[in-house]
């Protein structure tokens, strides 16, 4: 999955080249049908981050998705993609598992997948246009305009298809029916927190490739300071490939990129310009007070301890962990809440970003302190990660532990204890300690507070008069 950059002066011969080869070879193999389609005029395919614009706080945690548009059959349906992806370490922290969404999944649609023949209910069989496409094992979609149900395959004979199990509902040729087969995939490539990383899915299957709109990855990064940094993919090793194995992206204005930009100091509507509407927002939030997110600076515990507790100060994928024996407990302290500015509060909750060891069922156990760890509530909630990556923020409401005072929620402690639950201790995994805040009066931005101390007020208008008119992007 390698990339390369052709010279300026060649761009053109180069993406001319491509097209030609594309077009002769598809009238060899797929004859007039394909030539009627390459006369038809096509917009050009982009991989595109979102949200473009990016008004996260720091100490935030926020995702981004890799989505693909306009892959079309038969010069750029997806094959294979990359996403080469850059960002400045000092202001993103990458939360390493990367979470690949459905596009290059879906079953593969074309002619040769639809039926000859009704198929009722009950029946094994079904007849297709071309039986050559599929292999024996290989899973399947049957669908038509009023029925789907997934299948795979125990022989192949001609156009006939046997399939494993019997049809639960019964398709007809009159409302479009087909059997399509779902490809199989891998996955190449890792991001860390170097500052980059290339990685992306690779399919097999009958052609064509993944089509349409759909998307690709899901990345989450934690926000490490307030300034404005882009999360580039403009590069030459963002490309996708089409079905023949030519790329498209590697060579300038094959493909539209669009990267995303953290633009939170004063951007308040994340539209990519400080303009009018942030004002209104602003104005509306005026002496209002945002949810604020924080986590701990301090930890401490009263013994048998957790292992590497500080790692669960933030998302970066290096966890405080408990293990044999159960009853571990670690408290987490100083959260930092901007609370002189509050009237009140509304809502108190603990985040744990969490997973298991394999095979594990056990759980972790939240309570809180309203005066910094001296004495604890005995509301409790309880955390159940029945997941082995970190993929996952479990949010418990602990709002009924106390009356709420902002003074209470400036002593706030957490305290997480590990709880066996089978017969056998596996380890536990907490990888960020967060606690959200909603105060009272509550505004309805989380980002109307530029200055982030707590309260819109005429301090965030002038921050945000003074950068009135700057943009961001492309």
């Amino acid at each position: 999955m390698s990339g390369h950059s052709s010279p300026r002066s060649a761009n053109v011969s180069s993406r001319t080249t491509k097209i030609i080869s594309i077009t002769l070879i598809l009238s060899l193999v797929l004859g007039s049908l394909v030539l009627l389609r390459v006369g038809n005029a096509q917009g050009l395919p982009a991989i595109k981050l979102e949200p473009k614009f990016i008004n996260a706080k720091a100490g935030e945690r926020f995702e981004i998705q890799i989505k693909v548009y306009g892959a079309t059959f038969p010069n750029s349906e997806v094959y294979s993609w990359q996403v080469r992806l850059d960002f400045p370490i000092a202001t993103f922290e990458v939360v390493p598992t990367i979470f690949y969404g459905p596009f290059m999944s879906a079953p593969r649609v074309g002619y040769w997948g639809l039926l000859l023949y009704n198929a009722p209910a009950g029946q094994m069989v079904v007849n297709v246009t071309e039986g050559s496409r599929f292999s024996v094992g290989q899973n399947v979609l049957i669908r038509d305009d009023l029925h789907s149900e997934n299948n795979s395959i125990a022989n192949i004979q001609g156009t006939k298809i046997t399939l494993d199990t019997a049809l639960a509902y019964s398709y007809s040729i009159a409302a479009n029916a087909g059997c399509y087969p779902y490809p199989t995939l891998s996955i190449a490539g890792s991001i860390s927190n170097t500052g980059t990383g290339t990685f992306g899915q690779t399919t097999n299957g009958p052609n064509p490739g993944a089509q349409g709109d759909g998307l690709l990855a899901t990345i989450g990064f934690y926000l490490e300071q307030d300034v404005a940094a882009v999360l580039n993919i403009n590069n030459i090793y963002t490309k996708i490939v089409n079905t023949l194995g030519t790329a498209l992206g590697d060579d300038p204005g094959e493909l539209e990129k669009q990267s995303a930009y953290s633009v939170q100091s004063g951007d308040i509507t994340a539209d990519g310009i400080i303009s009018g509407n942030d004002l209104f927002s602003l104005g509306k939030d005026f002496n209002k007070c945002p949810i604020q997110t924080r986590s701990p600076t301090a930890t401490s515990s009263p013994a048998p301890a957790w292992t590497g507790p500080t790692n669960a100060y933030k998302p970066d994928n290096l966890a405080a962990s408990a293990a044999t024996p159960p009853g571990k407990i670690q408290d987490y302290k100083t959260f930092g809440f901007p609370t002189a500015v509050w009237t009140g509060v509304g809502k108190v909750e603990v985040g744990l970003f969490a997973r298991i060891g394999s095979g594990g069922d056990d759980q972790i156990r939240v309570s809180v302190s309203n005066d910094g760890g001296t004495n604890w509530s005995g509301t409790t909630a309880t955390v159940s990660p029945t997941i082995t990556a970190y993929s996952v923020m479990f949010w418990v409401d602990l709002t009924a532990a106390y009356g709420w005072t902002p003074a209470g929620v400036a002593n706030i402690a957490v305290r997480i204890m590990s709880v066996q639950v089978g017969g056998v201790m596996t380890t536990v995994y907490v990888d960020w300690v967060a606690v959200r805040v909603t105060p009272t009066p509550t505004s309805s931005s989380a980002v109307s507070d530029v200055n982030r101390n707590g309260i819109v007020n005429g301090a965030d208008l002038t921050s945000l008069a003074g950068q009135f008119g700057q943009q961001y992007g492309n």
